[in-house]
């Protein structure tokens, strides 16, 4: 069995077992916003990426139907608050969100991050940040 299926089987297994109610759910409403290439829109305007893909994959076995709703990131964690969508892809875990949300505790994928300076700045690592101004996405970790 190669490394994608072994990975889609526990996804699902871990879906089932650490949401139970999506298991026992017909529609599944999840948000999608541009975060490429683990979430974004295609070119024809279709839910993508990464993670959406799997989550494909696990509908496709447990016969689930996918809604999909394109937004901003931020809009995206207020509809996960609200309860407006089921499932919110690549969202990262910290002490508050583990006290709102049901995390997974398999590792799909290990983020990284970009720093970008101004021309002739020569940040080399994280240590020369400090004491710098620096913009973040919103509510993002």
């Amino acid at each position: 069995m190669d490394k994608k299926w072994r990975l889609c089987l526990l996804v699902t297994a871990l879906l089932t077992a650490v949401c139970p109610a999506l298991s026992a759910s017909q529609t599944i409403r999840d948000c999608t916003y541009e975060n490429f290439p683990l979430t974004f829109r295609d070119a024809e305007g279709q839910a993508s990426g990464l993670f959406h893909d799997m989550l494909r994959e696990i509908a496709l076995r447990e016969n689930w139907t996918l809604q999909y709703r394109h937004d901003s990131w931020e809009n995206c964690l207020q509809a996960l608050k609200d309860g407006d969508v089921d499932v919110l892809p690549a969202i990262g875990e910290d002490p508050e969100r583990a006290g709102l949300y049901r995390f997974g505790r398999e590792t799909v994928l290990v983020n990284w991050g970009v720093l970008i300076t101004a021309q002739g700045r020569g940040v080399q690592n994280i240590i020369e940040l400090d004491g710098k101004r620096i913009a973040v996405a919103n509510e993002d970790l």
